[in-house]
């Protein structure tokens, strides 16, 4: 026995998450040993109005649902379960003394009776538990669930587990995960290399640390982590970036000019309708399970509820869209990851090769770099062509917002892409229509 510890001042009580939450909210048991406070979830939720602060228990009243009484019923179940076991716990460190340097690994085994594992464990068991709890939250939509997934995988040299292994933690626990773990994260993402043997810019670093922490406050949802232990840590913060490319009208016929077959064949047509309907890669499949068919008097449109807005969006069938709405008998859809990779592949080949100057930030340095424009195409270049072609077409903003779903203007702005050098062109053709029309006056008069 290296240290005192005296078996009457061990504590335990149960808390809120968010006390002044209107949705049910988690209890947790806090127990604090020498100084130190020990969370562990019951697992099971109640809404704040229904809690007992005084007597540590959830309210049963007729004046609540028969559902209502049941559900803490169910609480107060576990509640005096975890008290008998505490109890015990107690118990058993005043008559095992040497254990007492293990007292947070006994604590856990004793609450739980192993409902979850203990909180410290090997690396790989720390990442196999944030995995499935990604696998298994069903609010997280499939696009996002699959890039969360990326970013927990072990063979990622940029990962959460390349990171653990490149500070030589053989064990980590949910507990380690604090401010300066995140910082020396970080620092690691910083210095990370992508297969080109260039450092990944501050951009991606930033997307990834967010990404990092809204795995986190799913591991928290389900008693895995605290998350005031990452209280007060705020984001790297990066240059705001340029927006990305959209395509010329040109540019899209000649990628549907293009002969295609396969996935390349689809990644076109899934990119050449969102040029044209100007909706989200992630709505496509709403929009073919719940999308309804509208016919006007002047043509057709789907209208949807848009997964990320929730508001209600017509999107009209122009142009080429048609085409590819009656090829595939409704709305094309695949996989984001394996489109985002052809759709570059099926530009390339249509020779959309104009050089763009791109400003980058890579390990804190400023790189201004020569792209081709093919190798900027993404899934938001669909919506981002619609949005400027639109705009050059002259159709007011509000307008095409209704088309986009977009409800503020400043998200809306965003995508707009229009370079300094189209822009000079369009008041140079403004220009010389100016004098074309002076010339002509001229010419009448005289």
């Amino acid at each position: 026995m290296k240290t005192q510890l005296f078996i009457h001042e061990i504590n335990g009580h149960f808390n809120l998450r968010e006390p002044k939450s209107r949705k049910p909210t988690l209890v947790y048991m806090v127990i604090r040993i020498n100084g130190r406070q020990h969370k562990i979830s019951t697992q099971l939720k109640i809404y704040p109005s229904h809690w007992d602060t005084r007597n540590q228990q959830a309210i049963i009243s007729p004046k609540l649902s028969n559902l209502d009484n049941a559900n803490n019923e169910l609480l107060n179940k576990r509640i005096l379960s975890y008290r008998e076991r505490f109890n015990q716990f107690k118990m058993y460190l005043s008559s095992h003394i040497r254990e007492i340097e293990n007292q947070e690994e006994l604590l856990i085994q004793y609450i739980t009776k192993g409902e979850r594992k203990a909180k410290v464990s090997k690396y790989l068991q720390i990442i196999d538990t944030m995995t499935k709890v990604v696998s298994r939250t069903n609010t997280i939509k499939p696009s996002t669930k699959e890039s969360y997934l990326m970013e927990l995988s072990k063979s990622s040299d940029s990962g959460f587990a390349a990171f653990i292994l490149s500070v030589n933690k053989a064990h980590i626990s949910f507990s380690d995960i604090n401010k300066v773990l995140l910082k020396q994260y970080e620092t690691f993402l910083y210095n990370c290399q992508k297969k080109n043997g260039e450092l990944i810019s501050s951009h991606a670093v930033r997307n990834k640390i967010t990404k990092f922490l809204a795995i986190l406050r799913h591991c928290s949802d389900y008693g895995y982590f605290d998350h005031e232990q990452i209280s007060g840590y705020k984001k790297p913060r990066v240059e705001e970036t340029e927006a990305g490319i959209f395509l010329t009208e040109d540019e899209v016929n000649r990628m549907m000019k293009l002969r295609l077959t396969g996935i390349l064949e689809l990644a076109r047509d899934i990119l050449v309708f969102l040029c044209y309907t100007g909706q989200r890669f992630s709505d496509l499949k709403a929009m073919k399970a719940k999308g309804i068919l509208v016919k006007t008097e002047f043509g057709t449109c789907i209208r949807y509820i848009s997964t990320k807005e929730n508001n209600e969006v017509y999107a009209p069938l122009l142009g080429p869209a048609k085409q590819i709405f009656k090829k595939y008998k409704g709305i094309p859809t695949g996989e984001f990851i394996s489109i985002v990779k052809k759709v570059k592949e099926v530009a390339r080949k249509a020779h959309i090769d104009r050089e763009i100057l791109r400003k980058e930030i890579r390990g804190g340095k400023v790189i201004i770099k020569k792209k081709k424009a093919y190798q900027l195409i993404g899934t938001h270049t669909g919506r981002r062509t619609f949005i400027n072609n639109s705009l050059l077409h002259k159709y007011p903003t509000y307008l095409i917002m209704k088309v986009t779903g977009h409800k503020t203007e400043s998200a809306f702005r965003k995508y707009v892409g229009i370079s300094s050098e189209e822009a000079s062109k369009i008041f140079l053709k403004n220009e010389f229509n100016k004098q074309e029309e002076s010339q002509i006056e001229e010419n009448v008069i005289k």
